[in-house]
Formats: structure tokens, sequence, C-alpha cells
């Protein structure tokens, strides 16, 4: 937008209209993320004020780039304290509903009203495994707690833990761990 106004060749008070544009935007995306204002601005902001007080395109132009960076910074620190809730409450649904059968990456978003893309991303990027890797994590360390504290069944264990088949828990469990449950609990 600079670039189209410095070609125009307009006198400097006529690119204070197009400047004027441009702080708008800037304060419209301040108030779009609920950032503190004077924070970004300073105290007692006004932006035509502010406009006035500048000699030079180039003045202007710099501040303008400082106060976008800025913004910019924000905005990238907001994502990242979203994005980490996300995967926080993400974490405590898992460990307050490991045990439901039906717990999947859908169910999850649906109540976090998020895609189950952009999840599944998000979530790899935060934890480094998948969502279904760490809801079997999650499992499984519950179940070696069980096998190791109880002298439940291993199909109860399984039943416990969020899987209806215990032949397919034993599965995943052996897997994990090179070894049977039963096994497991004898050693």
């Amino acid at each position: 937008m600079f670039k189209k106004t410095e070609d125009l060749l307009l006198p400097f008070n006529q690119y204070r209209i197009y400047l004027m544009e441009i702080m708008t935007s800037l304060l419209k995306l301040v108030q779009t993320y609920a950032f503190d204002i004077e924070e970004i601005f300073g105290e007692n902001f006004n932006a035509y004020s502010y406009l006035e007080s500048f000699n030079s395109i180039h003045e202007v132009k710099k501040w303008i780039i400082e106060k976008a960076i800025r913004i910019n910074r924000y905005i990238k620190r907001e994502r990242i304290n979203s994005s980490m809730m996300l995967i926080e409450k993400a974490k405590q649904y898992i460990k307050e509903n490991y045990s439901d059968y039906d717990v999947s990456v859908e169910k999850l978003c649906s109540k976090l009203h998020v895609s189950p893309t952009y999840f599944s991303t998000m979530f790899k990027k935060e934890t480094g495994t998948s969502f279904v890797n760490y809801l079997t994590a999650t499992r499984l360390e519950e179940a070696v707690k069980l096998l190791n504290t109880t002298d439940d069944k291993t199909y109860m264990i399984a039943e416990k833990v969020g899987y209806p088949e215990a032949n397919y828990f034993s599965y995943v469990f052996k897997k994990q761990f090179g070894v049977s449950p039963s096994k497991y609990r004898k050693n």
C-alpha cells in the first residue's frame, strides 16, 4: 500500500488519507483480538492526532511498520497460547474419558469446536504423537496400574480402560510391552 501511495506523487497531506486507512485497519485488528490498544499504540492514543504529528511519509511508514510487526507478534503469541490451551483440554478429556469405548477425535473435536484435521495437526505438533497413540498410551498406562494393584481379570481391566474386546486389548498390550497382560502380571 505504501508503494501505491508513493507512486501517486501526492503531497504529504493527501497521503494522510491512505495512511489513516492503514491505521484504521491496524486498530480494527487490535480490537478483533481484544488486545490492549494503549499497550500497542501508547497512552491516550488518537489516530488522527498522531497522524498529524508526522512530518514525512517516511516517519509514518516507519511507525506503521513497527506497530504492524508488534501486532503480528501479539497475534502469534495469542495463537500459541490458544493452541496450548486446546491441547491441554484434549489431554484432560482423554484423562477423564479414556475408559469410554467410543472416544474419538471426531467426538473430542465436536466438544472443542475445531475441525479434526486442524486438531490432529496441532496435537501432533504439540505432543509429538497422534491422538490415537496418546489415547492408547493413556489406556495402557492405566492398565499397567490395574494389573499391578488389583486381582481383576484381564477382560475386566480391558473394559475399565476402554477396550470392549479383551482379545484386542491383549493384542495392543503385547504389541506395546512384548508380553500379554497375564504374563506381565506374573512377572
